[in-house]
C-alpha cells in the first residue's frame, strides 16, 4: 500500500483497507517532565508525515479538528496536552515552557517508527501560539503551519495599550483555575469547597469582573497564581522576558493565518502574517469573533457566505498544511495572498495581494468643536473638549472584539448599536458629514490625540462608528491607550501630551449618505480594566481609593487631535 492508496475514496470514508490507530503516548521533555499526547495515525507499515497540535485545554475543550479524517488522508496527528494540563506533568505557566517543550515534542515526533520526519502543525488561539513558539525555537522543525486567531506575544495577550485586557482575562483565568481544581480532585484531594467557590464566582460573573482590587478573587489567588504576576507587571518589563518568544519574530515557515475582524487577537494575527517571509503564506479574515464565526454577530447579519463553514475555513487550513508535508494532497483553495471580508455596505469577500491594500489612502479627520469631524485642520479654533472620568461608573462595553462569559455565542461582541450610551456625558463624540460615495475603510485606524488630565494616569478609549441614514450607530473598531507611557510626549507649544492610539484594522464599506463618528472616553469596561486615577499598580487599588479625573482633548489649531482612516473609493472588486 502507498500513501496514494490511503487517499482513495473507499479508504477515506471507512476502514476497509486499513485501520486507524488511536493510542496514548507519554514522552519526556529535556528537563525530565513527562507530557501526554493522543496519537491518531494510519495503521500501515509506511512512514507518514505528522501534524502536531499542542493544547492547554484538554479534557474540557476538545480540539476542533477531525483527527481521524486527517489520519485517513495519510498523516499522523499528535494532540499533546501542554505542561501542567490534561494528563501531562508539571505546572501550567502560560507561555513559559512553550519554546523548549515544542522543540522537544517536534524531535519526538520525527523519530517515531511511524513518522517520516516531515512535520506540520495546526491550531487556534493558544494552540496557534504554541506553533509560533515551536518554530521560534527550531526554525526547520515544522514545514507548514495553520494558525487561527493567534496571539504571538504574552504581554499583548494580557495588556492592550497599557490597559489590562480585563473581561477576557478573567474568563480565561477562571477556566484554567477550574482545570486546576479538577486536576487536584483527580489526584485524590478534596476540592468540594473550591468547586463551590468557583461555581459562585462564575454564577455571578459580573460581580467577579467588578472585584477590586483585582487580586481579591480567591479562586484565582489559589488556582491561577499567574494572575497575581500579571497585575504586578503592567508594563513590558524584564519579567515578561521569561515568557516571551525568542527574537527574531520573523519566520520563513509557510503559514495560513485566519483571523476575525471582531477577534481579540486580530492585531496579533495581522502582525504575525506580515512578519512571515515565505511567499506562500496567506491571510484570511472574516467578520468573526474569537469563537463565534457564523454569518450573524452582534446586530449585524453579514450573509450566508460570511460564515467560516460556508468559506470552508477548516478544510482550507488542513489542505494548506497537508499539501506541504505530503506528496499526495493538493492545495486546491484560491491562492490569493490575502482574502478579507468587507463588512458594512459590501458584505462580501475581497481578494487582495497585500494587507493593507495599496489603494487605501490615509485620510486625517480632525476633531472640531461642536462635535464635528473635518478633513481640513485649518478650520479648528483654540480650545479643548473635556469630560469627567469616574472609575466607579465606567463607560460600559457595548460591542467590539470581546471574549467574555458566553462568548461562544458572541455575547457582547461585534457591531452593536451605540445609542444605548447616548445619555452619557463622559463620552466626546465627533461626527463627519455624510459620505458622497460608497467608500471602503481598508487597513489600520489610528488616533493621534493631544490630551491633559488631572490624574497621574488616564485612559483614552477611541471608537470608530458607522451612522446610517436612520441614525443607527454601529461600532466598527476600537482601541485604548493608558498614559503616562513612553510613547506619550509633551507638545511644547500647547503643553499637552501627544498620545497615539491603535484603534485597529478593519475592512468596512461606508455607504453614501452614511457618516462616521469618533467617540472618545476614559473607559470601556469590562473590555479593559478601570483606570483608578491614582498612582500605583492599577490592579491593586481598592474601589474606595478610586479618584475621578477631568480629561481634556485638544481641538486647537496648533495641536489638533485627529483620527487617521485608510480610505478607498469603493469598487466592484469584492465578491
Amino acid at each position: 500500500m502507498t500513501l496514494q492508496d490511503l487517499r482513495r475514496p473507499d479508504t477515506m470514508d471507512a476502514s476497509v483497507r486499513f485501520k486507524i490507530v488511536v493510542e496514548d503516548a507519554f514522552f519526556v521533555m529535556s528537563d525530565g517532565t513527562s507530557l501526554h499526547a493522543t496519537v491518531t495515525r494510519p495503521d500501515t507499515h509506511l512512514r507518514v508525515p505528522v501534524i502536531v497540535i499542542r493544547t492547554p485545554y484538554l479534557p474540557f475543550t476538545a480540539v476542533q479538528l477531525d483527527t481521524i479524517a486527517i489520519a485517513r488522508r495519510g498523516a499522523a496527528v499528535v494532540v499533546q496536552s501542554t505542561r501542567g494540563t490534561g494528563q501531562s506533568e508539571g505546572e501550567f505557566e502560560p507561555f513559559v515552557h512553550e519554546v523548549q517543550d515544542g522543540v522537544d515534542t517536534a524531535a519526538w515526533c520525527r523519530t517515531q517508527p511511524w513518522s517520516n520526519g516531515r512535520l506540520g502543525s495546526l491550531g487556534r488561539s493558544y494552540l496557534a501560539l504554541t506553533q509560533l513558539y515551536t518554530v521560534a525555537g527550531e526554525p526547520h522543525g515544522v514545514e507548514a503551519m495553520g494558525l487561527e486567531v493567534c496571539s504571538g506575544d504574552p504581554y499583548d495577550f494580557v495588556y492592550r495599550g497599557g490597559a489590562l485586557f480585563h473581561g477576557m482575562l478573567v474568563y480565561w483565568a477562571m477556566r484554567h483555575a477550574n482545570a486546576s481544581i479538577e486536576r487536584r480532585a483527580s489526584q485524590g484531594q478534596d476540592m468540594t469547597d473550591d468547586r463551590l467557590e468557583w461555581d459562585a464566582a462564575m454564577d455571578d460573573f459580573g460581580a467577579t469582573v467588578a472585584t477590586t482590587p483585582l487580586t481579591d478573587v480567591p479562586t484565582l489567588a489559589k488556582h491561577f497564581p499567574t494572575w497575581q504576576k500579571w497585575l504586578e507587571h503592567p508594563e513590558r518589563d524584564q519579567w515578561w522576558a521569561r515568557a516571551s518568544r525568542p527574537e527574531p519574530r520573523e519566520t520563513g515557515v509557510p503559514a495560513l493565518y485566519v483571523g476575525g475582524w471582531h477577534d481579540i487577537f486580530l492585531a496579533e494575527t495581522v502582525r504575525e502574517f506580515r512578519a512571515n517571509r515565505h511567499p506562500d503564506s496567506r491571510l484570511i479574515i472574516g467578520p468573526w469573533a474569537h469563537t463565534a464565526n457564523g454569518s450573524v454577530l452582534g446586530q449585524a447579519n453579514y450573509g450566508y457566505r460570511a460564515s467560516a463553514d460556508a468559506a470552508e475555513i477548516i478544510r482550507e487550513q488542513v489542505d494548506f498544511v497537508l499539501s506541504r508535508i505530503t506528496d499526495t494532497v493538493q492545495d486546491t483553495a484560491p491562492h490569493s495572498k490575502v482574502r478579507v471580508f468587507v463588512m458594512g455596505g459590501a458584505n462580501s469577500w475581497s481578494d487582495e495581494t497585500v494587507w493593507p491594500p495599496r489603494r487605501a489612502r490615509d485620510t486625517e479627520f480632525y476633531l472640531h468643536p461642536d462635535g464635528v469631524l473635518v478633513t481640513d485642520p485649518g478650520v479648528a479654533i483654540e480650545g479643548v473638549d473635556s469630560f469627567v472620568h469616574d472609575p466607579h461608573d465606567p463607560v460600559p462595553t457595548v460591542g467590539g472584539a470581546n471574549f467574555f462569559l458566553g462568548s461562544d455565542s458572541g455575547y457582547c461582541t461585534g457591531q452593536q448599536d451605540q445609542g444605548v450610551l447616548d445619555a452619557r456625558t463622559d463620552i466626546l463624540r465627533y461626527t463627519s458629514s455624510p459620505f458622497e460615495h460608497n467608500t471602503d475603510i481598508l487597513g489600520a485606524v489610528h488616533a493621534t490625540l493631544f490630551v491633559t488630565s488631572t490624574a497621574p494616569s488616564s485612559d483614552w478609549a477611541v471608537k470608530l462608528i458607522d451612522i446610517d441614514r436612520n441614525g443607527r450607530a454601529l461600532d466598527i473598531v476600537d482601541g485604548i491607550v493608558r498614559t503616562p507611557l513612553p510613547l506619550g510626549t509633551t507638545d511644547a507649544s500647547s503643553g499637552m501630551t501627544r498620545v497615539s492610539v491603535d484603534v485597529g484594522d478593519t475592512a468596512y464599506r461606508v455607504l453614501a449618505g452614511h457618516r462616521i463618528r469618533v467617540d472618545i472616553s476614559g473607559s470601556n469596561f469590562p473590555r479593559f480594566d478601570r483606570n483608578p486615577g491614582t498612582d500605583g499598580l492599577p490592579g491593586m487599588i481598592p474601589a474606595d481609593e478610586f479618584r475621578t479625573a477631568e480629561q481634556s482633548v485638544s481641538v486647537a489649531a496648533g495641536a489638533a487631535s485627529f483620527v487617521t482612516v485608510p480610505l478607498s473609493r469603493a469598487t466592484e472588486r469584492a465578491s
